[in-house]
């Protein structure tokens, strides 16, 4: 088996790359995967706007949750991934363990289709974009009840793209926890609550409206506009 001169491949981790002629370990390493192009070196704006590079990441796909029971990240570790393309994953829900970090690339389109969740975070979850702000995250549930992005006890941050959280009841629900956005699109919709936060909300801009499109928006804690916005 040999890869095409001038082609780099990958199993969708990027410390997992191939080139050339492979061996056996490398092909009995890629059994049963899909092999994508490599992306190597990912940029992305981080809290502060800043453009930052990060160099090992996994690409949101069928090697993720293949043989995995609904999760992504690790408990009490930092775990880098980046969506790329359209994908969708039909999921009871996905659940987010440790500190999260997800990188929406320009163009992209990852789909969450979740019963009473969509995206549920354990810990922290921290979404980021790149320089167009147009890779797009969407969180749809199909209970009437149901919560698509919903955080217990722990914290999420949105520093851009888009984010579409189409819940039953909510949209975005905070329970006893954080919600951070900085220069993200948001749109949330709930028949109770688009944006709920049982918690603390902090902004990084001056105006409720320019980015987030929601009628229905309560925080039964602190709202604060970040520092030098």
């Amino acid at each position: 088996m040999t890869i095409a001169e001038g082609q780099t491949l990958t199993d969708g981790n990027s410390a997992n790359n191939y080139t050339g002629t492979l061996d056996d370990n490398q092909k009995d390493a890629i059994k049963r995967k899909t092999m994508m192009k490599a992306l190597g070196d990912v940029s992305y704006i981080d809290e502060n706007g800043l453009e930052q590079t990060c160099t090992n990441y996994i690409i949101l796909s069928d090697n993720v949750f293949n043989g995995m029971t609904h999760n992504i990240g690790k408990t009490g570790y930092e775990t880098w991934y980046v969506a790329n393309g359209n994908y969708t994953y039909n999921t009871t829900n996905l659940q987010t363990n440790g500190y999260v970090h997800l990188i929406l690339c320009d163009g992209a389109n990852f789909t969450v289709n979740g019963s009473s969740y969509g995206i549920e975070v354990g810990s922290v979850l921290s979404i980021y974009s790149q320089s167009q702000d147009t890779g797009t995250l969407t969180a749809n549930v199909a209970s009437a009840s149901g919560r698509a992005l919903f955080v217990s006890s722990g914290n999420l941050a949105i520093n851009g793209g888009v984010i579409n959280a189409n819940g039953g009841a909510y949209g975005i629900y905070i329970d006893n926890g954080h919600l951070t956005v900085n220069r993200a699109t948001i749109n949330a919709t709930g028949t109770t609550s688009d944006i709920h936060v049982d918690g603390s909300f902090t902004l990084g801009w001056t105006r409720l409206t320019d980015r987030i499109y929601t009628s229905s928006y309560n925080c039964e804690g602190t709202v604060s506009i970040k520092d030098g916005q």
